[in-house]
């Protein structure tokens, strides 16, 4: 690699010897978040607490992969899916992505939250969260682990049309979660001693309810009719028409496939980036604890932990790909089915 430019690569040639480079913008700063929030408390009960809260965050300069400085150049008649390496502005490579400071971002949320602080064998939390997340850039670089992971821009010289839901926006979502101690046993309100003490006390239950709307995705065309993506970063996106979101929302078709046609050649897609919701979550997960003191300070704690108590199918992401025969299907679940859990915890 020494004495090797983008100009002038390892061995000029018409066929790419570097899959991909990746460099660093050398005139990289800082990035910065402004973090600003207002919220109210209202005790209305003994021990119980009404909390709402408005909650923004905005990022700038957000240092992100995926500025791609050889992008082929369309030539109507001339560049195809075989040749389009040969016009690229830098020949004897592919793509040759830079990490600059290319990213924003920008989060709006109401949070609230009802709260009871633990007493007399009781304590809970119930709440709720209306959010909304925009950026350009949360899904680039997110992990090799398949032909998606490095999703790059669709056009390298038009960032800006990035500008979407985060990969991470999920609009709505309820957490509901409580601890009680079963009022039998020593120092509870009945059955303070004899056999039935010792069995029905020192009980607790406690669990958690969740409840999640579905997170976005983008939508690409892995044949790459834009011819501007490498093998291993699609990053064009197909035409739509009418809405993605108007579908069965089953497993065998998730959303509206028919909404979404080939870019012609040479030409970006018009679908925005994240432009279609996934499933939503609920889940339940339940646990019971039993507490046998030994002596002032010792403890043994026996549990039963059940995860998704009510073995609901969460489903999976749905195949996003435009050229896969599987376009729309899901063919995984996002949780797993029913789990029990045993176990012994020493306090000492």
């Amino acid at each position: 690699m020494r004495d090797t430019s983008l100009s002038d690569p390892i061995k000029p040639t018409t066929i790419p010897l570097v899959g991909q480079l990746y460099v660093i913008d050398r005139d990289v700063t800082t990035p910065y978040s402004v973090v600003y929030n207002i919220n109210t408390q209202w005790q209305f009960m003994t021990d119980t607490i009404l909390e709402v809260a408005y909650v923004g965050n905005r990022g700038y300069n957000l240092l992100q992969l995926g500025n791609e400085l050889n992008q082929p150049i369309y030539v109507p008649g001339q560049t195809t899916q075989a040749n389009k390496d040969l016009f690229r502005p830098f020949p004897g490579f592919t793509s040759v992505l830079r990490a600059s400071n290319w990213g924003r971002s920008d989060y709006n949320g109401l949070e609230t939250s009802v709260t009871r602080r633990f007493n007399k064998g009781l304590q809970f939390q119930a709440s709720y969260v209306l959010s909304r997340s925009k950026d350009n850039s949360s899904a680039f670089h997110s992990g090799a682990t398949n032909r998606t992971y490095l999703m790059m821009p669709q056009d390298a010289n038009d960032k800006d049309a990035e500008y979407g839901p985060s990969e991470f926006d999920a609009r709505h979502r309820v957490n509901l979660s409580e601890i009680f101690e079963l009022p039998f046993g020593r120092d509870k309100r009945w059955l303070r001693s004899g056999p039935l003490a010792a069995v029905l006390g020192n009980w607790a239950a406690s669990s958690i309810w969740t409840f999640q709307s579905g997170f976005p995705y983008s939508i690409y065309d892995g044949r790459d009719p834009c011819l501007r993506a490498g093998n291993w970063t699609p990053s064009c996106r197909p035409n739509v028409q009418g809405d993605p979101n108007d579908g069965p929302r089953t497993a065998a078709q998730w959303f509206n496939t028919a909404a979404f046609q080939a870019a012609p050649a040479g030409q970006s897609g018009n679908s925005p980036r994240n432009s279609v919701r996934g499933p939503g979550m609920v889940n339940t997960d339940l646990s019971f604890i039993k507490r046998v003191p030994f002596g002032s300070s010792k403890a043994a704690e026996f549990r039963i932990e059940v995860f998704n108590m009510f073995n609901r199918v969460n489903l999976g992401v749905p195949v996003t790909d435009l050229s896969s025969s599987s376009f729309g299907r899901i063919q995984a679940t996002a949780t797993n089915a029913r789990e029990l859990q045993l176990g012994v915890k020493f306090r000492f």
